[in-house]
């Protein structure tokens, strides 16, 4: 028979050992990220079309597809996380071409995120508060793997064009223009984690897809929850922390 001071220290154990799982909850998501241009489809199904157009088209897409289609990988806990590119050596300099927005660290005790930003000559760190979705969620399910996943969707303006400005004292700016895009995204709510690829999250579970339409997407191709081995989460260095307004006007970027 278990005294009461025994039964006590068994239940301080268990809570203990059970607040020390919760916190080391981690997972790594393999994500690939799926690209179509649909005017160069459209294109490709002309009637009556040359061979060498189509020959000329087919290689955009190839070429396009090579430039985008990439995979990352996402590293998190219940605290933080970090989405990354993986690390590619390739003959092909489309291959290797890393992309100017890069690694993606989300820090939710602090509300915060960090991203890398490698172009133009400009080595940035965006050091700014975690943007917030307004997600309106669905009945529609789907798997993706062995995961039962929710649709959400969400409408954000979204760059649709820009163009290059010359002032009057010879300095240029970039005028962007703004279009209403709706994104899916689907999450698994077995994996009880409000995060996503890149700067998405904020839903009752991981999510494991975002598209965009038009067939371009990103998707978890595998899941890894609680590894033996410890995975490590660490910001991005690197470059002149800048808040996101400051890069914009870095850049000359103006609505």
């Amino acid at each position: 028979m278990i005294s009461g001071k025994s039964l006590i220290m068994v239940l301080a154990m268990l809570i203990y050992s059970g607040s020390v799982v919760a916190q080391r909850f981690q997972g790594k998501i393999t994500y690939r990220s799926l690209y179509e241009n649909a005017e160069l489809n459209e294109a490709l199904k002309e009637p009556g079309i040359s061979l060498e157009r189509r020959n000329t088209l087919l290689n955009s897409v190839i070429m396009l597809k090579k430039a985008n289609e990439r995979t990352y990988f996402l590293t998190f806990d219940k605290v933080e996380s970090i989405y990354k590119e993986e690390e590619v050596l390739s003959l092909d300099p489309e291959i290797n071409r890393k992309m100017a927005f890069q690694d993606y660290y989300k820090n939710f005790q602090e509300g915060m995120y960090k991203q890398k930003f490698d172009a133009f000559s400009e080595k940035l760190i965006i050091n700014d508060s975690l943007e917030r979705f307004n997600w309106k969620l669905h009945n529609e399910r789907k798997k993706i793997g062995k995961y039962v996943c929710y649709k959400a969707t969400y409408t954000e303006n979204v760059i649709s064009d820009s163009k290059r400005i010359e002032k009057e004292n010879g300095s240029f700016e970039i005028e962007i223009e703004y279009k209403d895009m709706t994104t899916i995204a689907w999450y698994a709510p077995e994996i009880p984690v409000s995060n996503g690829p890149n700067k998405y999250g904020g839903l009752p579970g991981l999510i494991l897809e975002v598209d965009f339409g038009k067939g371009t997407k990103i998707i978890a191709t595998e899941v890894l929850l609680n590894p033996a081995k410890p995975l490590k989460i660490n910001p991005p260095k690197g470059g002149k922390v800048v808040s996101l307004k400051e890069y914009n006007n870095i850049l000359g970027i103006i609505d």
